[in-house]
């Protein structure tokens, strides 16, 4: 997956491997202007910066892809850190299809605080 993501986005996008709680993702950061954003007046010496993590969904073949972005140049480095922080909360819990069945799914540290009452406890607290 990182070849392909670094043929896809170019020599200069830093592609890496890096271990989440939730598995080995393959990470990309880099600058793009969009036609949208070009049509909205972004100058292209201001792109916006995006970090992507690409992660194998448990036991389906499928993939998760978190895309974070942000169009301030001056506040790229900590806005990149807090996206890696974000993609770091993510856990894959089970959960119980209505015909009893088990699924794997993706859940955050973010969403288990900011999300439905409860959810913290049935995780056992974070």
């Amino acid at each position: 997956m990182a070849n392909a993501v670094r043929e896809r986005q170019g020599p200069t996008a830093d592609v890496s491997v890096v271990t989440l709680p939730a598995g080995e993702a393959v990470r990309c950061r880099r600058q793009e202007t969009s036609d949208d954003t070009r049509e909205l007046g972004q100058r292209p010496e201001r792109p916006n910066t995006l970090v992507d993590f690409h992660l194998p969904i448990p036991n389906s073949g499928g993939w998760l892809v978190l895309t974070f972005s942000t169009p301030i140049p001056e506040l790229v480095d900590p806005l990149a850190d807090m996206f890696d922080a974000i993609a770091d909360s993510l856990r894959w819990t089970e959960a119980t299809r209505p015909d009893g069945g088990r699924d794997r799914i993706a859940e955050s540290f973010t969403a288990r605080r900011v999300g439905s009452a409860g959810a913290s406890d049935r995780e056992g607290g974070s």
